[in-house]
């Protein structure tokens, strides 16, 4: 199968195994619009974790129009959506266009790091939700893994391919 948007994925780290995971209900910062993100221990089991999935969301409504296969393609922009589940009831997430108990969906973002701004562990770039659905921080992109010197022609050449499920990604 391919990578659609709509699909709910979870992210794993290569290097730690760690589960990217949403805390929605503790500020990340000062600002009550972001929320703190943590990374999970990964426990193989057959049913997802709504605090460990994330669903994938258009950069632009217009563009999930164009798209008729809504398909998640190589070097193109979207954004992951925590998991609406978390803030409601399990039928409600079968409506369209239900709230869950929030105004607006959390979307994962990151910022570049500075010496006022990084991860408290690990002194990297931070990775938190907003509510700024906007702020291109919210906007990824996929990208191939370098897995040789010719990397960069592999990413140039693929770039608009949709992506398979189970495909390993790095996120920029």
């Amino acid at each position: 199968g391919l990578l659609r948007h709509g699909d709910h994925i979870s992210l794993l780290h290569a290097n730690t195994g760690g589960l990217l995971s949403c805390d929605p209900y503790e500020s990340a910062t000062n600002d009550p619009a972001e929320k703190a993100t943590s990374v999970s221990k990964a426990i193989l089991q057959s049913t997802p974790i709504a605090r460990n999935t994330f669903v994938i969301v258009p950069v632009n409504k217009e563009d999930n129009l164009k798209d008729e296969d809504q398909l998640l393609r190589w070097g193109i922009p979207f954004q992951l959506s925590c998991c609406p589940l978390l803030y409601g009831r399990p039928e409600d997430s079968f409506k369209e266009k239900a709230t869950y108990g929030r105004e607006k969906k959390l979307l994962l973002a990151s910022t570049i790091k500075t010496e006022h701004r990084m991860s408290p562990l690990s002194c990297e770039q931070v990775v938190y939700l907003t509510e700024r659905e906007s702020s291109y921080d919210t906007h990824w992109v996929a990208q191939m893994p370098a897995k040789t010197k010719n990397s960069g022609f592999d990413r140039f050449v693929n770039k608009g391919t949709p992506i398979p499920v189970g495909e390993r990604i790095v996120l920029q």
